[in-house]
């Protein structure tokens, strides 16, 4: 089919490289003056206010498993070092009971550091996402002069899973959707992240991070046009904002597995057994004057190409149907296979394209089909899918 390739901007999706926080004060001491100090693998950077809310500032994401205590480095850079007199200690009060102890820093080149300090209580013991996790950190200066605690605070993303993430990469969107809706276990995981996927009718228009604006409300595609063809990971997708069904299907598995929820395959969808390609709904057929009359059922043929390269004519893939995650129609509708994701020994198989579940293949094909296609004498054809009719195949596979 001809195509044209459109040129997207593309996106660099935060990647999550540890399940450590660091978090950075910098607040100021009497006459004092405080400047951020940094090194490779801060979670926390911000400006000379004691708060992480302005231009410039850093507020990255952080990771844990759910019932751990999390450890946090705490680094506060003050001038002149002078102030920094006597004995210090930092101590945090988080949300709830997630508080750290006053502890004794370490002082030296005028900054003051806690490394690695246990939270006094662990994260309850379920999957859940902090937008954000606020800290309130107090630097306590002991040195005769009772000096009031000088307050600062961090503020981080933080995603709480099931288990160790089993992701191929910690994706900052793919965690979003893996917690955001909680969990349990692995059946509930599996239902809540779904539910990013699914509106239980049809796609929930699925949104990715958005660095601009710092929320979720990057739209990802599925088809937006014919470039979708060329995407097929879910990286991909998080990247371009717009894939085919294996970036798709690839892009649930990875949330799923974000929580350890094992046994999740990849399910090849095929057309039936000499059948060439599926058309999945809707498609408006030419009844008036088909294209090969005389060969009914198999009547149909591709006659036509609109603007964008999309079948028109005896066959309209463009009229409204089944609609994709924000694409309403997708840009193309007739697949030669598809990809989809089934947990072993269950009966649903998930459809992330299209925000879609059926019990195996019979009520897919049902709810989803509207052409067959064959290749007859070198020529391709398509017939409307009647009931009863041939069932789709469905085969799972490893990843």
């Amino acid at each position: 089919m001809p195509g044209r390739f459109w040129s997207r901007r593309r996106w660099n999706e935060h990647i999550l490289t540890g399940n450590k926080a660091a978090a950075w004060g910098v607040p100021s001491c009497g006459g004092c003056r405080a400047t951020a100090a940094g090194s490779e693998g801060d979670t926390q950077t911000h400006g000379h206010d004691g708060d992480v809310d302005d231009v410039g500032d850093n507020q990255s994401p952080v990771c844990f498993v759910r019932d751990t205590k999390m450890a946090a480095t705490v680094k506060v850079a003050v001038s002149p070092a002078a102030c920094l007199s006597g004995a210090v200690r930092i101590r945090g009060d988080g949300p709830g009971n997630l508080d750290f102890p006053a502890t004794v820093a370490t002082v030296g080149g005028g900054t003051a550091t806690i490394t690695a300090v246990v939270c006094e209580s662990p994260f309850p013991n379920n999957v859940q996402r902090y937008d954000p996790l606020d800290i309130r950190w107090e630097v306590l200066i002991e040195d005769g002069g009772n000096r009031p605690a000088v307050p600062t605070r961090s503020k981080n993303e933080v995603f709480v899973t099931l288990e160790e993430p089993q992701c191929a990469t910690r994706f900052r969107t793919v965690l979003y959707l893996a917690t955001q809706n909680g969990g349990t276990d692995y059946d509930t995981c599996l239902t809540n992240t779904w539910g990013m996927f699914s509106t239980g009718a049809g796609p929930a228009n699925v949104k990715a991070w958005n660095p601009a604006g710092k929320q979720y409300d990057r739209p990802l595609h599925y088809y937006q046009n014919h470039s979708g063809d060329y995407v097929t990971t879910a990286a991909g997708l998080l990247a371009n904002g717009n894939g085919q069904c294996h970036s798709w299907a690839e892009l649930f598995k990875e949330a799923l597995v974000a929580n350890g929820v094992p046994n999740v395959m990849r399910t090849r969808v095929r057309p039936p057994v000499g059948f060439f390609r599926l058309g999945v709904k809707n498609v408006a057929f030419d009844y008036v004057a088909p294209a090969y009359p005389a060969y009914h059922p198999w009547q149909y043929g591709i006659t036509a190409y609109d603007a964008e390269d999309r079948e028109v004519d005896d066959l309209d893939i463009t009229v409204a149907g089944l609609a994709g995650q924000n694409a309403d129609p997708p840009y193309a509708k007739l697949f030669s296979r598809h990809f989809i994701v089934h947990r072993s020994g269950d009966i649903d198989y998930y459809d992330p394209s299209y925000g879609v579940a059926a019990a195996g293949a019979d009520a897919y094909t049902q709810s989803a089909v509207d052409a067959w296609g064959a290749i007859i004498g070198g020529i391709e054809y398509y017939r409307e899918r009647t009931t009863p009719d041939a069932a789709l195949r469905f085969t799972d596979e490893l990843w």
